[in-house]
């Protein structure tokens, strides 16, 4: 019985040790997000939002890429209709449109229905609206090491007119019908690049419900933010350095 239990805890300790090298190879570029100087988005420890008398706009821009949309809240007691065909991504100048006048299929029903130009949000309520990441591409930097050893992290700093992502969601919406359209528009700008070998951003996860933690180890980013996002890169053994 006791060898039994030494053997468990052997092979533990061993998927512990294979999962560890395998999660933690690989290396993360983590950018910051701060709002533009000219705007009036609010932020509330690390994460921002917009509000008016109307509507409360969120934005959690942390996952791969960056997730460039927003939870929008009804303030109101009537409904509010954001106008997707006005309403834009907008990165480095270039705008893209929230609506984009698709058709989906249901594979259980076999139904087809067309993309909404107009959502309705009733009051009280939310909806999330998501299409665009801010970026795919790692950028490069002579200042920035591709492959950095932790002697080498360095973070790079931007200022808004100078930053190689400015982004905004210019959004419109009206309230109860109403014929009149208001348009707010957020911006942002990529103000922090920093890259990071895996084994320093990377933190040993168990997890737990009720008390009981689960014997596989997951991991997660330490530095994970509403503020941030984040590209994983592999060494391909390339000889570039930056």
């Amino acid at each position: 019985m006791k060898m039994k239990n030494l053997a468990s805890k052997v092979l533990l300790i061993f998927t512990t040790l294979y999962l560890t090298s395998c999660t933690t190879s690989g290396f993360y570029q983590i950018c910051k997000i701060s709002p533009s100087v000219k705007d009036n988005v609010i932020i509330n420890k690390d994460s921002f939002f917009f509000e008016d008398n109307n509507c409360k706009v969120i934005y959690d821009f942390w996952s791969e890429g960056g997730n460039a949309g927003f939870k929008f809240y009804n303030k109101t007691d009537k409904d509010i209709i954001l106008d997707l065909e006005k309403s834009f991504f907008i990165l480095n100048g270039i705008a893209y449109n929230y609506f984009r006048s698709r058709t989906f299929a249901s594979a259980e029903s076999l139904v087809t229905f067309s993309e909404e130009k107009k959502v309705y949000i009733p009051p009280y309520a939310a909806k999330i609206i998501t299409e665009y990441n801010i970026t795919s591409q790692l950028y490069r930097d002579c200042d920035l090491y591709k492959y950095p050893r932790k002697k080498q992290i360095i973070t790079k700093y931007f200022k808004d007119n100078k930053s190689p992502y400015i982004f905004s969601n210019r959004i419109s919406y009206s309230v109860n019908s109403t014929t009149s359209q208001t348009t707010i528009e957020n911006e942002f700008y990529v103000s922090e690049i920093t890259n990071y070998p895996a084994n320093e951003v990377l933190k040993a996860v168990n997890l737990e419900i009720c008390g009981q933690k689960s014997n596989t180890v997951s991991f997660a980013i330490k530095e994970a933010a509403s503020t941030k996002f984040y590209l994983k890169y592999d060494n391909a053994q390339d000889k570039w350095k930056h």
